[in-house]
């Protein structure tokens, strides 16, 4: 299988607009700002989910205060999520949908994958 790298990091949180603020003076473009959710991208299109730590559509925080959630993993194409699938079968939290696998690491992380919707970045660097 081949995975491609992180894809969304989700993270709950005690401040919005600090949120807001450290992701947008970190670089990151505020991709799209909703009630109760802001989601910023990197130039590849990997991007930083933030809701707030009481979101009910949030999987349970391992720790206090604002933390990631959920960290999902590209990978390059469906038969890579298959095999994904395959490799987690057993684990008593696994979800299969059909775009994403979901399950939680033996820490209690909730990890996810899905096909990536990375695109390539021109270096922006000579050589």
């Amino acid at each position: 299988m081949k995975i491609v790298g992180p894809e969304i990091l989700t993270y709950g949180v005690e401040d919005m607009d600090a949120a807001k603020r450290f992701w947008t003076d970190f670089g990151l473009a505020l991709a799209e700002e909703t009630p109760g959710r802001l989601t910023f991208e990197t130039m590849e299109k990997t991007a930083i989910a933030v809701a707030p730590k009481d979101a009910p559509d949030l999987p349970p925080a391992v720790e206090a205060g604002s933390t990631l959630r959920e960290l999902t993993w590209g990978v390059a194409a469906e038969r890579d999520l298959v095999e994904v699938a395959a490799a987690l079968k057993g684990w008593p939290s696994l979800e299969v949908t059909n775009d994403a696998v979901r399950a939680k690491d033996p820490n209690g992380y909730a990890i996810a994958f899905r096909v990536t919707r990375r695109v390539p970045v021109e270096r922006l660097l000579p050589g």
